[in-house]
């Protein structure tokens, strides 16, 4: 059913809700988005005929910490806090957190795996992709704003972390 989908987030849009409404953690690494409509052309463009086998990464646009939060800023109007994390902090937050899990009902979505994502992610190569697909990916403005815009419409976040996007 439509409207269950739409009360369950995916961990990325847990993150990105999270961080609107509670700040950004400013960390090493980053995050590479890939827009989930960019990754349907590229599905249509490996079916072409003719194509043959290869292999592509659709590893999308990496931004750091602290320029996805100021480009979210941006987009949304507003400041959201910026909240100093150590990496090695981090990672042993989420290390504690799966340990609390045993026994807790926690569902915080902080693991110790997904703070290891969150501290050494860098950057892949989707240049094969690109020229050989001919597919660009589309601006994170536009995933960004689609997403926290659709946030606020399914009720995820209220008006006051939507912006200028709630309108």
């Amino acid at each position: 059913r439509l409207d269950e989908a739409r009360d369950s987030l995916s961990s990325a849009e847990d993150a990105l809700r999270d961080a609107l409404r509670f700040g950004w953690p400013i960390t090493t690494g980053g995050v590479s988005i890939v827009d989930v409509r960019d990754l349907a052309r590229i599905a249509v463009a490996l079916l072409e005929p003719g194509r043959g086998p290869g292999r592509y990464m659709a590893g999308g646009q990496f931004l750091r910490w602290p320029e996805l939060a100021s480009l979210c800023d941006e987009l949304t109007g507003r400041r959201a806090p910026r909240i100093p994390a150590p990496a090695p902090l981090v990672r042993l937050a989420g290390r504690a957190i799966d340990v609390l899990r045993r026994v807790l009902p926690i569902t915080y979505p902080l693991t110790h795996e997904a703070a290891l994502f969150m501290t050494r992610l860098t950057p892949c190569d989707s240049s094969a992709t690109t020229r050989d697909l001919g597919i660009d990916f589309r601006p994170l403005s536009e995933t960004l704003s689609d997403s926290i815009r659709w946030l606020h419409e399914a009720g995820h976040i209220g008006t006051r972390y939507a912006g200028r996007l709630a309108a």
